[in-house]
């Protein structure tokens, strides 16, 4: 075995260097493992500070941060070129006393797909370095439940069942968060990492990759640092409380030791990981809108600090993983140095409030969690399927994704993410990246129920007023807020207007019913007005835990309304208006030369799609049934007028036209 080379570093704490332009393709990847110990913190870079020089002989000369595992430091290569490589080991910029064994590695083999990227040209999509497009598509997989299967075999199922996306906590009630144990046998060295967490990480890191399943990599959340919202940081280590060096979370943000060891998490899960193509995103926190210096007013701080940690790993990351965090879209100095907006809710209807998101469109996005508030087993099913589509369908970068993985392998969910990639498989959305959502409309019998539930849960009233049924969308119910204002009390400017419905061609009676399942401690009072006349009202006490208001509606009714004059909100499940609404909606996405088309109905029946954007002549028709996940395949010719009569089944329905 050859003699190890010794390089000098020029700086002793410079980053390593990063190309700005990522290859088509990369090798390997390769693992030098240097049996070597050294004196002082071996994850404390100001001590040890660790690098490994991957040498060809041919002029091609990589650097890579070395990580301290098991009494070793190891270092892993992918390379933008093939070929047999020297790796030479590197401590503190100064040649060593003493040269531990030298490795020879080969990468020779090329990364299928590379890293993911934004694409340089659609900026709200993503590829990968190969130019196949991702669309992401998953769950959550936050942490280990005791009532669940390994995350790693969690893993396996989803990608068995077409799941290519997740997120994973670096949190500690199951182990993986390195600053901060969770057995009480053992402790935490200060100022070192817990190697129980990151030996977690090396099993969830290639498990990912076994499993085609690519993940936002969370590193830290905002119970982590909150008194108020979901409190951890009375025990966080941290904490003076608990022995450690800070008084106030907030000050997370900006305390120079909080940052020092930040940076040190950073650096290491770069050196093990970061070689990894299964790491989609460095996601900085989790809903950092949560935290004590939000509440405090220190927003410039948490968004300072998140411009400070993005700099920093894209300065030693040679993969240029993507930079994301999760908060509310509007702090527009938070996003300005994060690579994909991230964005999560829980509504009354996922379908309406993923439908109208709002996101930016100058980078991608998508609905990162997302889950039914109040939970209906009954409609899990349909729910999961609303989420993710409604993603897709209204030209976000990916589909909604569902927050609760425990309920999914507890309900042996996985077939409706099955079935949800198996018409993105057929759409072929990689090929027809100018998709975007099409103004369809079916023309189909009336006489069905509505039902409008919110698409907002806190929040201003967007859009309260509807013709129906021209307005029954799930993008025109996106802004009803679940937290029903009172129109007269403290909060009437979040929702100065009741809810009101126009029904300019109905002839027919019928009865308004509204579901309430929470109110504030001060209450409120629903009313129901027909025609201008309020014909039903109900107290809605904070002590109810929900309450039904029903009143009839004659026939040649033309205004239905409901609100709120009591002293406070009361939450809003859902209205329904009987009778009034299609027996089928519709909901479009292509670009004339594919149409993928949903149509969720109350029954079984016959009708005409138009605007679906595609052309005279004959497609490739794949119909498919999204409750039994059964699929039929046909040719169809598109006539010149676009209209296209359809028989439809099934009470869940896309259909994939594909010019053929």
């Amino acid at each position: 075995m050859a003699l190890l080379s010794l390089i000098l570093l020029i700086s002793h704490l410079a980053p390593v260097p990063v190309s700005t332009e990522a290859p088509l393709t990369w090798y390997g990847p390769a693992k030098a493992t240097f049996e070597v110990q050294f004196a002082g913190n071996p994850f404390d870079p100001a001590e040890n500070d660790l690098r490994v020089r991957f040498s060809d002989g041919k002029g091609h000369d990589y650097e890579r941060l070395a990580f301290y595992d098991a009494g070793t430091f190891a270092a892993i290569l992918v390379a933008p070129t093939p070929g047999t490589y020297t790796a030479t080991l590197i401590r503190n910029g100064k040649v060593l006393e003493e040269e531990p064994r030298e490795h020879a590695v080969v990468v020779t083999n090329p990364l299928p797909r590379g890293f993911i990227r934004v694409d340089p040209v659609l900026k709200n999509r993503f590829n990968w370095d190969s130019g196949e497009a991702y669309v992401p598509l998953g769950m959550n997989l936050a942490w280990q439940s005791p009532n669940i299967p390994d995350l790693k075999d969690m893993l396996g199922k989803m990608g068995a069942n077409g799941m290519n996306w997740s997120r994973i906590w670096a949190n500690v009630w199951d182990g993986k968060n390195p600053w901060w144990s969770n057995s009480k046998d053992d402790s935490v060295k200060d100022g070192e990492l817990w190697t129980p967490a990151l030996d977690r990480w090396a099993e969830l890191v290639p498990a990912a990759e076994r499993a085609g399943v690519s993940f936002q990599f969370t590193l830290f959340h905002h119970g982590e640092f909150s008194t108020r919202v979901d409190p951890n940081w009375p025990d966080h280590p941290w904490n003076t409380a608990k022995g450690g060096f800070l008084k106030n979370p907030a000050d997370f943000f900006t305390d120079p030791e909080a940052n020092r060891r930040t940076k040190l998490m950073l650096r290491y899960m770069v050196a093990r990981f970061a070689a990894s193509p299964s790491i989609l995103a460095w996601e900085l926190f989790n809903e950092v809108e949560s935290v004590d210096a939000v509440h405090d007013g220190r927003w410039a701080d948490v968004e300072s600090w998140h411009g400070e940690m993005a700099t920093y790993l894209r300065s030693i990351d040679p993969y240029h993983h993507l930079i994301t965090t999760s908060s509310n879209v509007g702090q527009t100095g938070l996003w300005s140095q994060m690579d994909y907006y991230q964005g999560h809710s829980y509504t009354p209807s996922p379908l309406n409030a993923i439908s109208g998101f709002g996101f930016p469109r100058d980078k991608p996005a998508f609905v990162g969690e997302f889950g039914r508030d109040p939970y209906d087993q009954a409609t899990e099913r349909e729910e999961i399927r609303d989420g993710a589509l409604a993603g897709i369908m209204t030209g976000q970068a990916g589909a909604g994704q569902y927050w609760y993985w425990d309920r999914v392998d507890q309900h042996n969910l996985y077939g409706e993410f099955a079935k949800v990639a198996n018409v993105l498989k057929t759409a072929d959305l990689g090929h027809h990246r100018l998709a975007r959502p099409l103004a369809v409309t079916l023309a189909g019998p009336l006489g069905a129920d509505i039902e409008v539930r919110p698409g907002v849960g806190w929040g201003n009233a967007g859009r309260v007023s509807f013709v129906v049924p021209a307005d029954l969308t799930p993008t025109a119910f996106a802004g009803i807020p679940a937290y029903f204002q009172s129109q007269t009390g403290d909060h009437k400017a979040m929702m100065p207007m009741p809810l009101s419905f126009q029904l300019p061609n109905f002839s027919g009676a019928g009865e308004v019913r509204v579901e309430l399942n929470e109110a504030s401690t001060g209450g409120g009072r629903i009313w129901i007005a027909v025609d201008g006349k309020r014909v039903a009202q109900s107290v809605m006490a904070h002590v109810d835990k929900s309450k039904v208001i029903t009143a009839p509606f004659p026939r040649q009714t033309h205004q239905i309304q409901v609100g709120n004059d009591g002293v406070d909100w009361v939450r809003l499940s859902k209205v329904v208006i009987t009778g009034v609404g299609p027996v089928g909606s519709a909901m479009g996405f292509g670009d004339g030369n594919m149409a993928m088309v949903r149509v969720r109905a109350s029954r079984a029946f016959e009708g005409t799609l138009r605007n679906t954007g595609l052309v005279h002549g004959p497609y490739a028709l794949t119909t498919f049934d999204m409750v039994t996940g059964e699929s039929a395949v046909s040719t169809v010719q598109i006539p010149e007028s676009g209209l296209i009569p359809v028989k439809f089944a099934s009470l869940d329905t896309v259909l994939v036209f594909r010019q053929k």
